[in-house]
């Protein structure tokens, strides 16, 4: 969050090369990751709610769809980093995730 302003204030060609730093996950002072995975389920429930009002006010059907969250990693990712944030996501009672790799490509 700290960095967001300063990338928020970047044309598009210095944010393409702009490198994040991440989102903090360490700390358990600042585990901003933590914090970004609760309040994203509480605002998937609370617009899920609303979407379900709207349906049954229209005299539709509504289908809640969970939120997935999903950690995307390659082959030069360090592995205790993914071991890491999937602790924060296990920390927060969270157990099904996308864990989304590059595949190899063919030569």
């Amino acid at each position: 969050m700290s960095g967001l302003k300063n990338y928020l204030d970047k044309n598009d060609n210095d944010r393409a090369k702009f490198v994040s730093p991440g989102i903090p996950y360490e700390d358990s002072l600042k585990n901003e990751l933590g914090d970004w995975i609760q309040f994203g389920r509480i605002v998937e429930q609370q617009y899920s709610f609303a979407q379900e009002a709207k349906a049954k006010s229209l005299g539709r059907q509504f289908k809640r769809e969970p939120l997935r969250f999903a950690i995307k990693a390659d082959g030069k990712t360090n592995y205790i980093a993914v071991k890491d944030v999937m602790k924060v996501f296990t920390d927060k009672k969270l157990y099904r995730f996308n864990l989304i790799t590059n595949l190899e490509q063919e030569q």
